[in-house]
């Protein structure tokens, strides 16, 4: 499903490139978004002239093998990919680039191509962590989320509290539904790390969630989400003499209790994919001022989404539910809690055909959560 907001991009995106005042970096930015939009047409319009170049950058070769792939052009993907190989194998340290670029743009497109790559990073990279993070991540992608459990834990042996290792490890407990073990974890790694709090939050919320104590999962996302990024750039604004609008609705609407904050107005558009290719006029001061906080309103901002669907689910509203878990869906299509959940209120909703296809989806990647299997086995008769 487009969006208004793909399609505000894609309009931004269609008049930069007329302008041909899309070059380097921003170009891939904007091929990104575009893969995003599921606007594959566009993608590849735009990408054919990041390739065309003498040495294109690898993260140009990826996005050029994913829209191909996507496309249905398996043999084209895999010849930009082998254009990238040929690229990384001059030196070990291009190799690492290039399992990175995959594994943060397109690892599940090509979690095989993930796992070769990384293998050999490994072999050739024997005391790289990150190498050996790289490769535990491709593990888990081609579905041997055991395997790279074990081999976490040996990391952890060696590694012990350090942050990169131990997150991990708690996001494969989880997947394998040893939900306890994975809470436990969660918490000592708050203590250890008292700073690794909010990007934390949600795993803690999908674990109680399934522990079905919903009520503590909600006070979670409440409290993450008590301190806003709104209040934040406010502060940042004032203390740079910046002004900017107010928090409050104009005119009556605040009496009311409805209307639109200016300020998060004003922040939106700031944090907008627009923005971010620097395709939408806005004053360079807000710009600055947003930027350090992009990370935490991109954080907020799923958070949120993610609170309004689990209150409409506590509410027995589940229509609205639905509609929510399918927005979280389309934004994070691989994550398993979403799915699973998605799939429940299919099936309260009697769309009964979506539901088999997400327990089939579940039951592949030999999920164990609670009911799982039942489902699929009925789906399957």
């Amino acid at each position: 499903m487009i969006t208004n907001e793909h399609r505000k991009v894609r309009h931004w995106l269609r008049q930069l490139s007329a302008e041909n005042r899309l070059t380097g970096q921003t170009r891939l930015l904007a091929v990104r978004l575009l893969l995003a939009a599921d606007s594959l047409y566009l993608a590849e319009n735009l990408i054919q002239t990041a390739v065309a170049v003498e040495n294109p950058e690898p993260l140009a070769l990826v996005l050029a093998a994913t829209i191909k792939q996507r496309q249905g052009h398996d043999e084209l993907a895999a010849n930009f990919l082998e254009q990238a190989r040929a690229w990384a194998d001059q030196d070990p340290g291009r190799l690492l680039r290039l399992a990175t670029t995959i594994a943060n743009y397109a690892g599940y497109d090509f979690p095989r191509q993930l796992q070769i790559i990384s293998q050999d990073l490994a072999r050739l990279m024997p005391d790289s962590l990150t190498g050996h993070l790289l490769r535990i991540d491709a593990l888990a992608v081609v579905g041997k989320v055991e395997q790279a459990l074990d081999e976490l834990g040996q990391l952890a042996v060696i590694f012990p509290e350090f942050y990169p290792v131990t997150k991990r490890q708690s996001a494969k407990l989880l997947q394998l539904g040893r939900l306890p073990e994975a809470f436990a974890l969660v918490e000592q790694t708050r203590i250890d790390h008292p700073w690794s709090t909010p990007d934390l939050v949600l795993a803690r919320v999908n674990i109680l969630w399934l522990q079905r104590r919903w009520r503590e999962a909600l006070q979670e996302l409440e409290e993450a989400l008590t301190s806003s990024v709104f209040d934040l750039f406010a502060a940042a604004a004032r203390t740079a003499e910046v002004v900017v609008p107010s928090d409050d609705p104009p005119g009556l609407w605040p009496l009311l209790g409805q209307g639109v904050s200016p300020l998060r107005e004003l922040v939106d558009t700031a944090m907008s994919p627009e923005s971010a290719v620097a395709v939408k006029p806005i004053d360079e001061r807000i710009r600055q001022l947003a930027a350090p906080l992009y990370a935490d309103y991109r954080r907020q901002l799923r958070l949120a989404l993610e609170l309004n669907a689990r209150q409409a689910v506590d509410r027995r509203e589940f229509f609205a539910a639905t509609r929510h878990y399918e927005l979280l869906r389309r934004q994070y299509p691989d994550e398993w809690p979403i799915l699973y959940d998605l799939a429940g209120l299919y099936g309260r909703m009697a769309q009964f055909e979506d539901a088999a296809a997400i327990y089939r989806q579940l039951a592949a990647a030999h999920l164990p959560y609670p009911g799982v299997a039942e489902a699929a086995l009925r789906n399957a008769q």
